[in-house]
């Protein structure tokens, strides 16, 4: 969680308090959490390129 954007912009206390509040609410509900990507990739040509 450390890693995503809307994470990282807060302040290091904020993100640590809200981090270990997730990490408590995990805990108490079985200890594991998951979370899915999906990455979406888009290629194209230039007109005109070879």
């Amino acid at each position: 969680m450390r890693t995503l954007s809307s994470y990282r912009l807060l302040s290091e206390d904020r993100r640590e308090a809200l981090l270990f509040e997730l990490a408590d609410a995990i805990n108490t509900h079985g200890g594991k959490f998951e979370l899915h990507y999906e990455t979406q990739l888009y290629l194209a040509r230039r007109a005109g390129a070879v």
